[in-house]
């Protein structure tokens, strides 16, 4: 073996050794990186989190009233399933019973625009609300 060769392999080595320290040193910084993105992160998502637990138990008696008060200022004599339905509100309702409120609602909004009977169709507006969102969560859970 040659001094030639044995340079040669020591300048292999050498640039190797390099080679691996840079991907050491980058990989490094990118795992430093991920972990600052990650507790910001968290943290802000924990944030967020608290904020929206918070609205949910504010908004919590509000939407008692609707389901309960409102929907049962909504009765109609002439109709007893929409009439039952709106009762049965505060308590459970299968995703298929809030569909078909659902239903009897977007009907009783149309007639009521056909009236303009305003503080009927806000009525109407926030239980529909309220049964949209309680149709989105059972589809979400379920």
């Amino acid at each position: 073996m040659t001094i030639l060769n044995i340079l040669a392999i020591i300048a292999s080595g050498i640039s190797i050794l390099s080679v691996v320290w840079l991907v050491a040193f980058k990989l490094a910084g990118m795992i430093q990186k991920i972990d600052s993105l990650e507790r910001n992160g968290c943290s802000k998502l924990q944030a967020v989190d608290g904020k929206v637990t918070r609205l949910m138990v504010q908004m919590e008696p509000f939407w008692k009233v609707v389901e309960t008060q409102i929907a049962q200022s909504l009765h109609h004599e002439d109709t007893p399933r929409y009439d039952e339905l709106l009762s049965r509100l505060q308590n459970k309702l299968t995703i298929s019973e809030l569909k078909e409120l659902h239903q009897y609602l977007e009907q009783d909004i149309s007639k009521c625009k056909e009236t303009c009977d305003s503080g009927r169709i806000l009525s109407v507006a926030l239980v529909l609300g309220r049964v949209k969102t309680r149709i989105m969560e059972g589809v979400l859970i379920g």
